[in-house]
């Protein structure tokens, strides 16, 4: 359910084409400029109908898995079956190791480094697909040193020697 009506909304992108501002269209309205730049923005798109739900146009559509041919089972090739099950494998696998409890709420690195400790075992364009992670990210990430590299050591360290 909207939290504004749609005439709300079609009140305030006419009231904004009236005065030209943003700032006092949305004071006027008592919304914020962030709603106001999206419903101007949907309305310029698709007209008044976009106003019901004016994020649905700027949705991104979702992207089609390279590695999962679009056709059935029975008519796939050996090749084609074995590709999708090797991406399956790993993309079954990188769940379970990236959001297990030590890994919530971490970034990009993080990420990174779980795809790392899995590519043994399964191929990185199907790791990185998998976590959405650029191959360019992927490398800098790696590349990178650790920042807590000295610390994870004294802490290493300490624990082996009590």
């Amino acid at each position: 359910m909207s939290k504004y009506t749609l005439d709300f909304k079609y009140r305030a992108v006419l009231h904004y084409h009236q005065v030209h501002s943003q700032q006092r269209t949305a004071e006027h309205f008592n919304v914020s400029r962030t709603h106001l730049r999206r419903w101007i923005a949907a309305y310029r798109q698709g007209g008044i109908a976009a106003l019901q739900h004016p994020q649905a146009a700027s949705m991104k559509t979702k992207r089609k898995n390279p590695f999962i041919v679009d056709k059935p089972d029975h008519e796939k090739t050996q090749a084609e079956l074995i590709e999708e099950l090797r991406y399956m494998r790993a993309e079954n696998r990188l769940p379970k190791a990236h959001e297990s409890p030590q890994r919530k709420g971490k970034g990009r690195r993080q990420s990174c480094e779980t795809v790392q400790t899995l590519r043994a075992k399964h191929p990185l364009k199907y790791l990185l697909y998998s976590a959405d992670i650029p191959k360019s990210s992927f490398h800098y990430h790696i590349g990178k040193a650790d920042p807590d590299a000295a610390a994870k050591t004294a802490v290493s360290e300490v624990y082996r020697q009590h």
